[in-house]
C-alpha cells in the first residue's frame, strides 16, 4: 500500500514511477517472478553484460524494472555467478598499495603497459599494449605480435600520440621494451619526461592495472561463454 501511488497501469502493463536523483522519474516494469531470473541472466550473464558487480547490475535493472526484494535477489545472483567467481578476487583480496598520481589535464600523463602473451589469434597477435590517460582515465589497448622495444615504441607514435598528442610524461613498469636506448630516445625526442613503478611492484600504477584486470575478466568472461 505505500507505493500504491506511484503505480500506473499502461498497455495493460504494471509500472512503477521511480524517483531517480541523476536522471529524474521513469518507469519501472513491475515484474512478476517467472521473469526475473532471465532478467538478471540478460543483464549480468550473457556476453555483452560484461558480468558487472552487484552495483552496477542492480543499477541495470533499476533502470527498467521493479520487484519486491529486488535487492537481495540480485547479490545473490552476482555472489551465485560461477564466472565472477573464477575471475574477481573477494572483498580486500588481491589489493596492493596504489600510488598516487596527481594530474591537472589530459595528456599531462600517460601509462603504459604489456598483457601476454596471451593465446595467439588469427592475425598472429599474443600480446595487448595498453594505453591510458590519468586525467581523463581513457584507456586504449592495442594488439601486438611481439614487444619489442621498436614495436611498441612505434605503436604508441603512430597510433596514440599521432591521434591525441605528445604527453609530458609516460609512467611504465620496469619491462626491457621500456628500458631500452630507443624507447630512451625516442622520449627525448618528443621532450617526454619518464617515470616508472616501483621494481618487483607493478601494482603502484593502479589505474592501468585496474583497466588490465576489467579487461582480462570481461576476455575471460567471452572466452568462457564461446566455451560452453
Amino acid at each position: 500500500m505505500r507505493q500504491w501511488q506511484s503505480l500506473k497501469v499502461s498497455n495493460d502493463l504494471l509500472y512503477r514511477i521511480y524517483e531517480n536523483e541523476d536522471t529524474g522519474p521513469h518507469f519501472q516494469l513491475v515484474t512478476p517472478h517467472a521473469m526475473r531470473r532471465e532478467i538478471m541472466h540478460q543483464l549480468h550473464n550473457v556476453r555483452t553484460a560484461g558480468h558487472l558487480g552487484r552495483e552496477k547490475t542492480l543499477n541495470r535493472i533499476k533502470a527498467r524494472f521493479y520487484w519486491p526484494g529486488m535487492t537481495d535477489d540480485v547479490s545473490r545472483w552476482c555472489q551465485s555467478c560461477m564466472s565472477c567467481q573464477k575471475r574477481k578476487p573477494g572483498p580486500g583480496l588481491g589489493k596492493s598499495p596504489m600510488q598516487h598520481c596527481t594530474v591537472y589535464g589530459p595528456m599531462e600523463c600517460i601509462a603504459i603497459d604489456i598483457l601476454g602473451p596471451l593465446p595467439t589469434t588469427d592475425d598472429g597477435n599474443r600480446y595487448i599494449m595498453v594505453v591510458g590517460d590519468y586525467f581523463s582515465k581513457w584507456s586504449e589497448a592495442y594488439a601486438l605480435r611481439q614487444h619489442t622495444a621498436q614495436t611498441v615504441a612505434d605503436k604508441l607514435v603512430t597510433e596514440f600520440i599521432c591521434r591525441f598528442g605528445t604527453p609530458t610524461r609516460i609512467h611504465t613498469d620496469h619491462g626491457p621494451e621500456f628500458e631500452s636506448h630507443l624507447f630512451a630516445r625516442m622520449c627525448k625526442l618528443l621532450d617526454i619526461e619518464k617515470s616508472r613503478t616501483t621494481p618487483y611492484h607493478p601494482q603502484s600504477d593502479g589505474m592501468v592495472e585496474r583497466y588490465n584486470r576489467t579487461f582480462g575478466n570481461d576476455a575471460s568472461n567471452v572466452c568462457l561463454g564461446k566455451q560452453g
